[in-house]
């Protein structure tokens, strides 16, 4: 049995779409009923079956933060895929994302440690991983250093991680792979499918930074081969491609037949923007989307490399165009 907690999170849904191909039993660890129906809708891009595969999940309903619900997910399990989290730059208390991404898979860590046999991988992110002096490629051995200046974000990711080398350490066999910003369809209110929308309704400004950017169906075959191999106690970076936020968005909007963002963002233009924002979240009553540490984070030029990965799993990585095209399709769809 396969346990997938955030799974009606965009890659956790993606994680089962893969299982379900891969002919694995599934159990679904969510939080609330409405998340069932974006997962099936992730299933319906793959399967025309969608709605019969979705009552063949084995549902349990927890929180990660809820030991006594992990206990029973966690019960028969030979492999658990750990997807949930909360991804967010200042839109999220430092208490609540820790208590997520830190306390959360702490109790993962414990569940699976009291059923021996079983292997964990753990998703993280390259917010997690630390940054090169001369600008070179970032890799595996790349370390965080938390000071002052680490978002509350990339800090709740770095400690969660800890609590898996933890984990290893007691003697949990797992992975940890580190995503780079991951593109694909189903959830669109997450952060990342989130930019297709804004793309689709006009979007003038980009920032200045360079991403790495991975298709989610790539970052799932990536762990569902790390799980299935003798590989233990080691972390991947999963990237396809680096490219600048100019060149992401301008494939985005070629798809839908728009003119690509004409502006890049200019320093005074972060404060006007984040200000704006909060005006509106306030008048609205919805979640703030812009602060501005996450438009100092994309002013970053950071490049990773998936060399790791590559050679120890033989995966090839689908070209972010293809992975734009495909969003962009359902989408519309």
């Amino acid at each position: 049995m396969n346990l997938v907690t955030g799974a009606t999170g965009l890659l956790g849904s993606h994680m089962i779409a893969e299982l379900v191909r891969q002919g694995e039993k599934v159990r679904a660890f969510y939080r609330s009923e409405p998340g069932k129906l974006r997962t099936q809708k992730t299933l319906s891009y793959y399967f025309p079956d969608s709605g019969e595969i979705t009552d063949s999940i084995e549902w349990v309903k927890g929180d990660v933060l809820d030991a006594c619900s992990l206990a029973v997910a966690t019960e028969g399990v030979k492999k658990v895929y750990h997807t949930a989290g909360i991804v967010s730059f200042g839109q999220v208390s430092k208490k609540k994302i820790l208590k997520t991404n830190m306390q959360g898979t702490a109790n993962l860590v414990n569940a699976c440690l009291e059923n021996p046999g079983i292997k964990l991988c753990h998703v993280s992110s390259i917010a997690a991983l630390g940054t090169t002096v001369d600008g070179s490629l970032i890799d595996e051995n790349c370390m965080l250093k938390p000071d002052k200046k680490t978002d509350d974000y990339s800090y709740s990711k770095f400690k969660g991680e800890l609590e898996v080398w933890r984990g290893i350490h007691e003697g949990l066999q797992a992975v940890i792979v580190n995503p780079s910003v991951i593109l694909g369809p189903g959830v669109w209110y997450s952060s990342t499918a989130a930019i297709i929308k804004r793309i689709y309704n006009g979007l003038s400004f980009y920032p200045a930074g360079v991403i790495g950017c991975v298709d989610v169906r790539d970052v799932a075959s990536a762990m569902y081969r790390l799980m299935n191999s003798d590989i233990n106690a080691e972390r991947f970076i999963l990237n396809s491609e680096n490219l600048s936020f100019l060149d992401l968005f301008t494939l985005i909007a070629h798809e839908f037949g728009e003119k690509p963002p004409a502006y890049r963002v200019r320093p005074w233009m972060k404060a006007a923007a984040v200000t704006g924002d909060f005006v509106r979240a306030l008048v609205t009553g919805t979640p703030r989307q812009i602060t501005l540490k996450a438009l100092e984070i994309a002013d970053h030029r950071t490049m990773y490399s998936n060399e790791k990965i590559v050679r120890q799993t033989g995966i090839g990585f689908i070209p972010v165009k293809e992975s734009v095209r495909f969003m962009c399709e359902m989408y519309l769809k």
